[in-house]
């Protein structure tokens, strides 16, 4: 049927790597890759709070690696007690939900840390990024795309995700919010030490902190760096690459 459909039109456009290598593969129509920027967030609003939240993406991610990635994060959160790790799952087997909020409960407990106990999914309130006063400063959330991540990315001062592929819609939204990413692989949208810190190695989690969440410098950078990608990705400057592509065909 995807032969049929796009047999008459004259170019495509998609926001994928893996979509645009499949349509290449299927057919001779150019394929232009272009993000969808998300113009609904309040860039530079994590600035002013006192707070500094991480969203960190666990989908794509094998629950052995957890503990590398709390070891990581923890030793950093101890050095810096304003940060707050949001972990995140798109997960929506309730099944599969209870054995990773388990497996993070048992890690979590063994720093021995009231900061680090796992707090449930409930607790965190996602409309405004507020933790309760006295509480850990973990927590676990199931959401679903589009909307809860708006609300949490909103307030946050990272995102993290360091599965083989990142979530595509996550990826774009942290752009469009031109918040700094840690990503396993660089991508079209980020880059190292401009936009975001590339480690393939798990370990070096502590460093990609360090780099964005001591002091604001980097955090500013990679500010200014977002913006100007928004800039490159704006409706004016798409319909320019769209006319370019008609034209060269």
């Amino acid at each position: 049927y995807m032969i049929e459909d796009i047999k008459h039109v004259d170019l495509i456009l998609t926001t994928t790597d893996r979509a645009r290598m499949q349509f290449n593969a299927l057919t001779n129509i150019p394929v232009l890759k272009l993000p969808y920027i998300d113009t609904r967030f309040d860039i530079g609003k994590s600035r002013q709070l006192k707070e500094q939240f991480v969203y960190f993406r666990l989908d794509g991610l094998t629950t052995a690696s957890y503990k590398r990635i709390l070891d990581a994060t923890v030793r950093y959160m101890k050095t810096n007690k304003r940060v707050h790790l949001l972990l995140v799952s798109f997960e929506s087997d309730a099944k599969q939900q209870q054995y990773m909020a388990n497996i993070l409960r048992m890690l979590l407990a063994s720093y021995d840390d009231p900061d680090m106990v796992l707090m449930e999914e409930n607790s965190y309130t996602i409309e405004n990024s507020a933790f309760p006063e006295k509480e850990s400063r973990v927590s676990l959330s199931f959401i679903t795309p589009a909307d809860d991540v708006i609300k949490i990315l909103s307030n946050c001062r990272l995102v993290v995700d360091l599965a083989d592929e990142p979530d595509m819609y996550t990826h774009i939204a942290a752009l469009s919010a031109a918040i700094p990413q840690i990503n396993k692989l660089p991508s079209e949208f980020v880059h190292h030490k401009k936009n975001g810190y590339i480690t393939l190695d798990l370990d070096n989690l502590y460093d990609g902190l360090v780099y964005y969440l001591t002091g604001l410098a980097h955090w500013n950078e990679s500010m200014i760096y977002c913006i100007k990608l928004i800039e490159k990705y704006s409706d004016t400057e798409i319909v320019k690459r769209v006319r370019l592509m008609l034209n060269r065909g």
